[in-house]
């Protein structure tokens, strides 16, 4: 697990469940969104709206705070008003509700979204943004894959490409295109952030071709050596 609360994702699931553990990190992540977004409160007058839509508000603000500097969080009012202008002009899933309270819905009955210092929307976790923001790039914006490359080295980046790649496990091009970006890297922080982030990788690519996910691994012991030297010097 990259993260503490992968492990506490894990355990809600068996509790709730009795799911196996899954595959990847992203199909932890996966059955975690099924289970609490599409989890029906009988008060709420958006139990019934479709998952896909709740999920849609939050990884279109998972992928704007991504693309942030510093990933700073949108305003109570900016946040509303961002949804009504992304919204506006399309037939939305709701019934007997309006977009407004699908939007206090996913901030205080989800856990996954909460204000900050009264004023502020942002994900309760990190790995919450990065996993709706992998959603986004990988369901309606391939175009942007070009920014899990060209990051990768980035801490947060790297963790949205690695729930991008867990969503088929099998990205024979995508795989070749971040070993060409290890390939590439000269600096000591890109070599310790590349060893980590090929690792967890593989293991999310684990149905690519054996001789792509060969290439990525001899790209990492060739960064381990380089790091090594690096080290020594120092």
């Amino acid at each position: 697990p990259i993260t503490p609360l992968t492990l506490s994702l894990i355990s809600i699931l068996f509790d709730e469940t009795d799911f196996e553990i899954p595959a990847t990190i992203t199909d932890i992540y996966d059955n975690f969104n099924d289970l609490i977004i599409g989890k029906a409160i009988v008060s709420s007058k958006v139990e019934f709206i479709d998952i896909s839509f709740k999920e849609r508000v939050l990884s279109l603000y998972a992928l704007l705070l991504m693309e942030t500097p510093s990933h700073k969080p949108l305003s109570i009012q900016e946040f509303i008003d961002y949804f009504e202008k992304f919204f506006q002009g399309k037939t939305l899933p709701i019934k007997d509700a309006q977009l407004d309270d699908v939007l206090k819905y996913l901030i205080h009955n989800t856990g996954i979204l909460y204000i900050k210092d009264e004023q502020w929307i942002a994900f309760s976790h990190d790995s919450y943004m990065e996993y709706y923001a992998a959603i986004e790039i990988f369901k309606f914006e391939r175009n942007k894959e070009r920014l899990l490359v060209e990051r990768f080295f980035d801490v947060h980046w790297q963790n949205v490409a690695i729930f991008y790649a867990g969503k088929t496990k099998d990205m024979p091009d995508f795989a070749e295109a971040i070993n060409k970006k290890l390939q590439k890297s000269v600096k000591w922080n890109d070599f310790i952030s590349g060893i980590q982030g090929c690792g967890y990788l593989l293991q999310a690519l684990y149905q690519t071709d054996n001789q792509i996910r060969k290439e990525l691994i001899l790209s990492s012991l060739t960064m381990v050596l380089e790091s090594n030297k690096i080290l020594k010097k120092m």
